[in-house]
């Protein structure tokens, strides 16, 4: 398995990430069909050759992924959406 590992510093509140992590899963779940669930402040997720989890801090989203030897090839294009993403999001 590959990892990804992104940690993103953000000043919303606990609501706001929380509903921003939903919006993560849904906007996945509308391409690549996947099983979530929260944990506390961690949304769980997976399918097959993807699983991971996205933890939120009172200043930080942590985002991390296990790609399977098959997704290995797109692993830079996946890490590189992920951090546009939060990018886009927590920094506007």
């Amino acid at each position: 398995m590959t990892d990804i590992d992104i940690r993103h510093n953000h000043a919303l509140g606990p609501e706001e990430t929380r509903a921003l992590a939903e919006n993560i899963a849904a906007r996945v779940n509308e391409s690549f069909p996947i099983e979530y669930y929260w944990e506390g402040e961690s949304l769980h997720f997976k399918r097959v050759g993807v699983s991971g989890r996205i933890d939120l801090e009172e200043s930080e989203v942590r985002v991390r992924v296990q790609l399977g030897w098959l997704l290995l090839p797109i692993k830079q294009r996946v890490e590189d959406r992920i951090r546009c993403y939060l990018s886009e999001t927590l920094d506007a």
